[in-house]
């Protein structure tokens, strides 16, 4: 491969400087022929045509190639996928030499990597992965002659601030608006809190229209101290039954019943209930037992099948007692409460299969 234009011009110049700078040989005028005749037209000169010696691009390829011995670097052809050589011996030619090589390059995209040379180019690998962007508001690019960055990026985003509204990315910076904490309450002082968010203050007492005033975070009327069972309707003034509290323990082992501490006696079902099945001969057998209530004054047992009534209900002052004549490889529903002169526990229920040992 012969180097570029530039390269052979400037290989030409510096041989024809070499020339014009060599001192004459003793005996030989610049204008003597080789022949030593003084005046002659045919000396040893070069020209368009050539010489006594040859064409003037043969004594020019010498002159080169003497140059590019001198001066290696004159065939460097600025690619990194070729070697270049300087053979000063070769016949024709300027004396350089490029051949083609592998290897790794660089194709000076910064945003490439592993970059190799193919067919005496470099050609640019893999695109080069860009960490990620830190901020909402940022994305990443990559120039050729810089390689990885950052630009701003448009769009929603949240700034953290729980008292800003419908934040929006601007100039690569996440922002919002004052948030809207008002909830249209008379009876509460509304403000956002740094960090935490709206935060609502009842104004008992202040006044919230039509001669009511606050009543906690209620527009009504001033609220009398209720007893147990009860809470204070702020619309009307006056305390009403609380449906949170019914059949709740109100105290004294009694539960509400409809706003008033007058009911049955509470009692806690028992907390545990175990059966055991002892065999099945004519029917299933065994026992069940359950935990002992505080306050209870006998347990009532019964044993169901698909909701139906089987066996029992019957009263029973200790914690145990025998079954029989259920029907075998059923699941049946065994359950016991506790109860007291004027009422009962809730139940207390166990599903369990029946079987057990055949007849013998």
């Amino acid at each position: 491969m012969l180097p570029s234009a530039t390269v052979r011009l400037a290989l030409v110049a510096l041989a024809w400087l070499a020339a014009c700078t060599e001192p004459a040989k003793p005996g030989i005028t610049p204008d003597a022929s080789v022949d030593g005749g003084a005046g002659s037209d045919s000396g040893e000169t070069l020209g368009d045509g050539g010489g006594t010696d040859g064409t003037a691009g043969e004594e020019v390829d010498t002159a080169v190639k003497a140059t590019c011995a001198a001066n290696a670097d004159l065939c460097d052809d600025k690619n990194p996928c070729t070697d270049d050589l300087c053979d000063a011996g070769a016949e024709t030619g300027d004396g350089c030499s490029h051949a083609v090589k592998a290897g790794i390059c660089d194709d000076k995209n910064a945003c490439t990597v592993g970059d190799t040379c193919k067919g005496g180019q470099c050609t640019g690998g893999s695109a080069k992965v860009c960490a990620a962007p830190v901020g909402p508001c940022e994305t990443v690019v990559c120039a050729p002659s810089s390689g990885c960055g950052k630009e701003p990026a448009p769009g929603a985003c949240d700034d953290g601030d729980p008292c800003t509204a419908s934040d929006t990315c601007s100039g690569g910076v996440c922002a919002g608006g004052v948030k809207d904490c008002d909830d249209g309450n008379p009876c509460t002082t509304d403000s956002c809190v740094k960090g935490q968010g709206c935060n609502s203050t009842a104004t008992t007492g202040a006044p919230c229209g039509d001669g009511l005033t606050c009543q906690g975070t209620v527009c009504g009327l001033p609220c009398p101290t209720c007893p147990t069972c009860q809470k204070c309707d702020a619309k009307i003034g006056a305390c009403k039954a609380d449906p949170a509290q019914e059949a709740k323990n109100c105290g004294g082992g009694k539960q509400c019943k409809q706003g008033v501490c007058a009911g049955t006696v509470f009692l806690a079902p028992p907390a545990e209930l175990t059966v055991e099945i002892q065999g099945c001969c004519g029917g299933c057998f065994g026992t069940m037992a359950w935990s002992s209530v505080t306050g209870a004054g006998s347990y009532e047992v019964r044993i169901l099948l698909e909701q139906k009534l089987v066996w029992g209900p019957f009263s029973e002052t200790s914690t145990k007692k025998a079954f029989d004549y259920l029907e075998p490889n059923l699941t049946h529903q065994f359950e016991v409460r506790a109860c007291i002169g004027t009422g009962c526990s809730a139940w207390k229920t166990l599903a369990q299969g029946t079987k057990g040992k055949g007849c013998e």
